[in-house]
């Protein structure tokens, strides 16, 4: 079972092997065709599919789904893959995405999904697991950049900023949300820093010094622009692999 006081090597070996080993051929067996029979049944893209679940023997909790950018994808589903590690400070989550050939294992804290919750969702009566499950299903397909110790990503709903773990592992950590509106482009950066507590604008201030800033301000001068091309997506479809 992955825990969170093991090294990084143990971390990425533990994943990979309950993986590839136990959690693949599960769905191969279970889900793969029913996947593919949702998705040449829908007819609005792009798709991603409600969660399906599985605990493995090795006492890994995974949360699977699958999606689909249009029906060409059918034979070949992505799907997101998450492994859930439950810890004294709250749940971490693991991610890795099959259908592509990055090795990337992004790691996603308890405080992360706090800021999602609150300068997102801003709903209180959600549980844990539910917002973590909106958070992917709203933000599945946003690509992770790195550059030496800074990892980001644009995502449908914003900005998640963090660090390189490991670049030996192919680990990297998401710390911080930023709301599509902390964007807005009459914002400056010391605003977006009033909106953070202080352990996330110590960590902004400290691993992303000049470059890091200049990134932010160019999120920020670009933002409108942003904004208006996601608008321009497809409404997300979500629903459920049914059974045969």
């Amino acid at each position: 079972m992955l825990t969170h006081t093991m090294t990084y090597k143990q971390m990425q070996e533990e994943f990979f092997y309950d993986m590839n080993n136990l959690l693949l051929p599960h769905l191969i067996k279970v889900y793969d065709k029913r996947a593919k029979r949702a998705i040449l049944k829908t007819t609005k893209f792009p798709v991603i599919f409600n969660p399906v679940y599985f605990t493995s023997k090795r006492q890994n909790r995974w949360i699977i789904m699958y999606y689909a950018i249009d029906k060409k994808l059918a034979h070949d589903a992505c799907c997101v893959i998450l492994l859930t590690v439950n810890t004294p400070e709250g749940v971490y989550v693991y991610r890795k995405d099959m259908g592509t050939d990055d090795m990337l294992i992004t790691v996603y804290p308890p405080h992360f999904f706090s800021r999602y919750r609150s300068r997102q969702l801003k709903d209180d009566s959600l549980t844990t697991e539910e917002v973590i499950i909106k958070f992917f299903k709203n933000n599945f397909d946003g690509m992770i950049a790195r550059k030496d110790n800074i990892a980001e990503a644009a995502i449908r709903e914003g900005y998640a900023l963090g660090e390189v773990l490991s670049l030996e592992c192919n680990l990297v950590m998401m710390k911080t949300f930023i709301t599509n509106k902390m964007l807005k482009e009459d914002q400056s950066l010391g605003q977006i820093w009033q909106n953070m507590d202080q352990e996330e604008a110590n960590f902004l201030k400290k691993s992303g010094n000049e470059k890091l800033i200049a990134k932010v301000n160019d999120y920020m001068l670009r933002a409108k622009v942003q904004l208006q091309l996601k608008a321009m997506i497809a409404k997300l479809q979500q629903v459920d692999i049914k059974r045969p």
